[in-house]
């Protein structure tokens, strides 16, 4: 199919599912997601196709640098710190051992082979980080987003995701381990980490100088495409260590966020050009990419430990910080949804990238 056409057909049909699936309650990557699934269905667009492909990748990296550049907020996470550092530790960990622990019996009672230690441990983080957005719009909603039960549930949320990621970051060395064995392997972590800290305090210098001295440019728009390029460039390196673009994108967007100009200027422009066409694309894409199995109730198994794990590690995580009950079941279940996060993993498993060196598949995905 045309480019022009593959890029008009998905993104009307993720807009128009989209729409439906606000207006019923749902958020609009529901829909997306089930764009997606229908045009793979009817085989309408291969999942395959470069066009899709390209703008689903750039999607992904979109999605996290919005992420990073609008939802990691330092001061309101150093806020209540002891019910949202517990809060995020025991939901976070709550869902982890408990996916970990489904998929061990799973494995034991099936003999199934597609189930590696480390691809295991692949879905268990990223389906323990939980979705900000979801939750930031219902609190809205509810107008509860100033409360102590929204500060620690948003507070939770990003430090949730910001531990799946460091999983997420860690796991390759482990999967195809170096001839040193574990001394190799922790070396080898302890360098990657420290060279993306020290790319990360750089940028926190370089970037928020950079914008705050790009008034005399006089090309237009030339902040924005230099935040742009940053994006890039963070991206860039990640992949050059051996990780994911995605994780260079989301340092870039702490960073970007650093600079007193970023304010709503950069994060609008960014997040409707995100949001319009890109991220829209990608989540279609993760849905061109799903397919029926015959482990739907393993699935069914699986996404009640996600949940319950999630539920009960942040109802205990508020406890330990002083909430009382109500307000500890509420930061428990905000702790439940998952989202674009999640997705952006776990397409990454599915597809195979140098992240997982082809860990996960098709059945896993």
């Amino acid at each position: 199919m045309d480019f022009l056409l593959v890029v008009l057909v998905v993104l009307i049909l993720a807009k128009i599912l989209g729409e439906i699936s606000e207006r019923v309650g749902f958020p609009s990557i529901l829909g997306y997601l089930v764009a997606g699934m229908l045009l793979g269905a009817m085989g309408i667009i291969d999942p395959l196709d470069p066009n899709v492909v390209v703008f689903g990748q750039m999607g992904a990296i979109l999605l996290l640098f919005v992420a990073g550049m609008r939802e990691v907020d330092a001061p309101s996470i150093l806020r209540d710190r002891r019910a949202t550092y517990a809060s995020a530790v025991f939901g976070f960990l709550s869902s982890f051992i408990l996916i970990v622990f489904a998929l061990t019996i799973y494995l034991k009672i099936t003999a199934v082979e597609f189930l590696t230690p480390s691809s295991i441990i692949a879905l268990a983080a990223s389906l323990s980080v939980c979705s900000v957005v979801t939750s930031m719009k219902v609190l809205i909603k509810e107008n509860r987003i100033n409360t102590i039960v929204g500060r620690v549930s948003l507070g939770a949320s990003v430090l949730i995701a910001l531990f799946g990621l460091a999983v997420f970051t860690v796991l390759p060395m482990f999967v195809v381990p170096s001839q040193g064995g574990f001394i190799s392997v922790l070396g080898e972590i302890l360098l990657v980490s420290g060279a993306m800290l020290a790319v990360f305090i750089v940028s926190s210098f370089v970037v928020p100088y950079l914008i705050e001295k790009s008034d005399f440019w006089k090309v237009e728009e030339a902040q924005f495409t230099l935040v742009f390029v940053v994006m890039l460039v963070l991206a860039l390196l990640a992949w050059l260590f051996g990780l994911h673009g995605v994780i260079g994108a989301f340092i870039a967007g702490i960073v970007v966020s650093e600079s007193r100009k970023s304010g709503e200027s950069f994060s609008s422009k960014i997040a409707s050009l995100s949001y319009g066409v890109f991220v829209p694309i990608f989540f279609v894409w993760a849905g061109l990419m799903f397919t029926a199995t015959s482990l739907d109730s393993f699935v069914v198994v699986l996404a009640l430990s996600v949940l319950f794990g999630s539920v009960v590690g942040g109802f205990i995580g508020a406890l330990i910080g002083k909430l009382d009950g109500g307000k500890a079941l509420a930061v428990g279940l905000s702790l439940m949804p998952r989202g674009g996060i999640s997705l952006v993993m776990l397409v990454a498993i599915k597809t195979g990238t140098d992240l997982f060196r082809g860990v996960g598949g098709d059945i896993l995905y």
